[in-house]
């Protein structure tokens, strides 16, 4: 498929996109690992070059474009409070769980949510934006959207509301 003149990249672009993710991913690969040898060396050339090169090819293609609203990608700034709570919730299920006091209440949940139109780039951001700030909290998972009942559909270790961060995104109390 031809690209529109606008999207299309320079060689040297591309070439110099490259080489900067190579070096990002080989530095990276030194700082996880924590070790430094020829063989180390070696390796780390090679897989940041194909990390460099599949980042080429996703970056690419314009697959996708966010065009969200600063408030929604805003709604960020309450998950450090919902991952600690969360994982107290969580921490204490499992205790229960664990000492047979209580059986962990896992459960399946259909939430109300606004889905909007599915060709509308702006709703397509929001609802991304739901699926991925919800599912980093540990008591809930996002599984998926039905768009044709309006319902965002939720895994959760325990009974919890709905955050007020996704209500804000788009789920209905």
């Amino acid at each position: 498929m031809e690209m529109p003149p606008r999207h299309r990249r320079r060689r040297d672009q591309i070439v110099r996109s490259w080489i900067g993710q190579w070096l990002i991913y080989l530095v990276l690969w030194f700082v996880f690992t924590g070790t430094v040898s020829w063989a180390e060396l070696a390796f780390a050339v090679f897989c940041a070059a194909i990390a460099a090169t599949a980042g080429e090819i996703v970056w690419s293609e314009p697959l996708a474009r966010f065009t969200g609203d600063l408030h929604h990608v805003a709604e960020a700034w309450r998950l450090p409070k919902y991952m600690l709570v969360d994982t107290w919730t969580v921490l204490v299920v499992l205790a229960k769980h664990l000492t047979g006091r209580e059986e962990a209440p896992s459960l399946f949940r259909a939430v109300q949510f606004r889905v909007g139109r599915q060709d509308n780039e702006h709703d397509a951001t929001r609802r991304a934006l739901a699926v991925t700030y919800t599912s980093m909290t540990p008591n809930s998972v996002v599984v998926g959207i039905d768009h044709e009942r309006g319902l965002m559909l939720l895994h959760q270790i325990a009974v919890a509301p709905v955050q007020r961060m996704t209500r804000n995104l788009g789920a209905l109390p």
